[in-house]
């Protein structure tokens, strides 16, 4: 980057480095030129300085110099290039502008993106890092009516092209060469705006066909342009108008709201059900310190996205000023939330007091706090001072998760999900610019799988159902990019709702996980298929309420009513169950990838293995031999492909002795795992596990008999080394009793 800024620097400085030189060699060549002529004195200087000037203009006497005159002949040539390359790039300079205009003019298979404010910039270096990944050179071109200080070097320093330019303009789009853009990306601060400007777009697309019809069609897929929405709710009600439907036909276009972006991130990275879980609890509670647009969008995304099988009715606890007015407004675009959720506003400014705490929590346990404000510093002050009262006073201890635009130079304040040991030590900020501005993410994994659910849905329209030539069905057929944004959305339901699924079906999700499964792998069982229909019926039909449906007859699209919200999933026709034992299906079979080589990012079946540590914190080596020559090999050969989570209850001051063995033979093994130290409460941790590599959680419970429940309800299978204890439900495996 830096030598492509100094370019124009380095070019002078090598004319100058000609001219120099070619001076030097000139005036020592010409002076020994003249002085074999008999020149002297006075007239020896005028010559010499006289003769070296003209080298510069081309003077061609330097030629009849002796053959032996080697320093005049090459300040010849040297004077020629110099002269030459200044009035070559004077000339470029001169008509630079000129030039520029017909290389832009000329462009193909670039990106645009239109607007240079702090998303403009984001959505920038998200299409910088996405070109050097792939190895391309293709150019991307910045547009702006108004260029800021800074903005040309910052463009400069990603290799970017900045264009001085309205691009509400036609002639200025064209200028550009538009129409033949691989992607256009409009981040204007207006949402009307940035649509009027797609509405220009396909008039310069039109222009484009019509000047180029043959080469148009020759073209590798349609042109994309992606329009900056804040507000989808209008974006629907302009999507079905004669003039979208137009712009349709020429090129595809998607609305981009950041705020669902950021939030749909959130979903496949942290995983509530999974924390409520490891937490011991029956519920996924959420608290919202704060209410703005990306909390209604995270509601919006999550509601229908967290349901499993084992897990009850979410609770939403929003801390927040004009409580009740708020309260009215989201009743009004979910007017059946209720159904759905449990959501309660609570008046609240300032700081979180111990007793609003306390309150929160004194009905469902907190499983994790969403923090709110109208800015970063804001939200991080408020952040660490309830992570300080949440060490204080003991409530809550959940993991904490601030809205921030940016957070580039407090990282060392912040602590990530998947690196802390305890769920209140955990900050994660979430719905940063740097990773919500990018089509890269917005056409990344998640809408792969929503593409692929609506794809599977019309095939099995096809092959499976009677015909249906109602508008409503024949409208839900097209193909992607004509759908209607409620069925896209609808669609992204499906995709996001995976890691529920995959969860509710006892599965393992690694961070980052590549969809890949062992060979063999097997989602669910035949009886047990109709348990993920049902729920992804319950998904369906909450994906319906937040998107502000109610239930009734007859179905009118319209008025956001339909029939099948009168009934849960026993109620359905028998067409209507296979929609939904469809979906569960496509998930098994098709966005599942086998593989003969699953890697630690492979999903699997999941198996709870509890170990209770001896009392006195001791076992002979004869009960740690039983252990890995018998016990695990057995347990292992009847679970193979297992990911195997271990849930050790510690010794009260005692160093683990068993776990140790485990873990070294897991290890030894190369299977997938990972421990989880149950915490009493009753004595500080001294187990020797506390910053093992494969330690992912340290899970805080009320005493000693909550222990023994949580590994009674969780684990399978607990390896004891001291008799029966207090252990009940789960298969008990006493390795100092076992027979080699």
């Amino acid at each position: 980057m830096k030598q492509e800024r100094s370019r124009d620097f380095w070019i002078w400085m090598l004319v100058a480095a000609a001219g120099a030189l070619g001076l030097v060699f000139g005036l020592i060549g010409w002076s020994v030129h003249h002085a074999a002529a008999g020149v002297t004195g006075g007239a020896l200087l005028s010559d010499v300085l006289y003769s070296t000037l003209l080298m510069f203009l081309a003077d061609g006497e330097a030629g009849n110099a002796a053959p032996d005159n080697v320093a005049l002949h090459v300040g010849r040539f040297l004077a020629v290039a110099a002269g030459l390359g200044a009035i070559l790039k004077t000339v470029l300079m001169v008509f630079a502008d000129r030039i520029r205009r017909w290389r832009l003019s000329r462009l193909k298979g670039h990106v645009i993106v239109c607007g240079l404010d702090e998303k403009g910039r984001a959505f920038l270096h998200s299409e910088w890092i996405m070109r050097d990944m792939m190895g391309e050179r293709y150019p991307i071109i910045a547009m702006t009516p108004d260029p800021q200080p800074g903005d040309e070097a910052w463009c400069r320093g990603y290799d970017i092209e900045l264009v001085a330019a309205d691009y509400h303009d036609i002639a200025a789009l064209e200028a550009v060469n538009a129409g033949h853009a691989q992607r256009i990306i409009f981040v204007g601060p207006e949402d009307q705006k940035n649509l009027e400007t797609a509405l220009v777009l396909d008039m310069v697309s039109g222009v484009r066909a019509k000047i180029g019809k043959s080469e148009s069609k020759e073209r590798e897929g349609a042109l994309k342009a992606y329009v900056l929405i804040d507000h989808l709710e209008f974006w629907r009600q302009i999507s079905q108008s004669d003039a979208v439907e137009r712009l349709r036909e020429r090129l595809e276009v998607y609305p981009l709201s950041i705020r669902d972006v950021a939030a749909r991130q959130f979903i496949w990275e942290h995983h509530l059900f999974a924390v409520a879980r490891l937490r011991g609890q029956e519920r996924v509670h959420m608290v919202f310190d704060g209410y703005d647009p990306y909390a209604f969008s995270l509601l919006y995304t999550m509601l229908p996205a967290i349901l499993t099988t084992d897990l009850g009715r979410t609770r939403v606890t929003i801390l927040t000023d004009r409580a009740n007015a708020r309260d009215q407004e989201l009743r009004l675009v979910m007017p059946e939330i209720d159904r759905l959720a449990d959501i309660a506003f609570v008046e609240h400014e300032g700081s979180v007091s111990p007793s609003l705490m306390q309150s929160v929590e004194s009905e469902v346990p907190v499983t994790a706090v969403f923090l709110f404000a109208q800015s970063d510093t804001v939200v991080l002050e408020r952040t660490l001072a309830l992570h300080t009262a949440m060490t204080r006073t003991g409530c809550w201890r959940a993991p904490l998760f601030p809205r921030m635009d940016s957070y580039d130079g407090i990282r060392s304040l912040t602590a990530p999900l998947d690196g802390s040991r305890r769920f209140h030590d955990a900050i994660r900020p979430w719905g940063l610019q740097s990773a919500s501005c990018s089509v890269s993410v917005f056409e990344g994994n998640a809408e792969f799988y929503a593409q692929s659910i609506h794809t599977g849905y019309v095939t099995s329209r096809h092959e499976q159902f009677s015909p249906d030539n109602s508008a409503s069905r024949q409208e839900s057929l097209n193909a992607w990019n004509r759908l209607s944004e409620t069925k896209r959305q609808s669609n992204r339901r499906g995709a996001d709702h995976i890691p529920a699924k995959l969860a509710s079906a006892g599965c393992h999700i690694p961070p980052h996980t590549d969809m890949s499964v062992p060979d063999g792998f097997t989602l669910i069982h035949r009886d047990e298929m109709e348990a993920m229909a049902d729920l992804e019926h319950q998904s369906w039909m909450a994906g319906r309420w937040v998107d502000g449906w109610r239930a009734g007859r007859p179905r009118d699209d319209a008025r956001r009513i339909h029939p099948d919200l009168l009934n849960d999933y026993d109620g359905l026709t028998e067409e209507l169950k296979q929609y939904d034992r469809n979906q569960v299906q496509l998930l098994s079979d098709q966005l599942l990838q086998r593989t003969d080589k699953p890697t630690h990012s492979s999903i699997r079946h999941e198996y709870w293995l509890g170990i209770a540590e001896p009392v006195g914190g001791e076992a002979d080596e004869q009960t740690l031999a039983k252990l890995v020559e018998t016990v695990l090999p057995t347990l292992i050969a009847e679970h193979p492909d297992r990911f195997w989570t271990l849930l050790c209850r510690p010794a009260q001051g005692c160093t683990s002795v068993l776990t140790p063995a485990v873990l070294d033979y897991f290890s030894m093994q190369k299977l997938p795992h990972r421990l989880i130290l149950l915490d009493a409460g009753t004595a500080p941790l001294a187990t020797g596990l506390e910053g093992h590599a494969r330690l992912e959680w340290i899970v805080e419970l009320k005493g000693d008999a909550a222990v023994s429940s949580y590994l009674n309800n969780r684990a399978r299978t607990i390896i004891i080394a001291d008799g029966a204890g207090d252990f009940s439900g789960p298969a008990l495996i006493d390795a100092s009793r076992v027979q080699p």
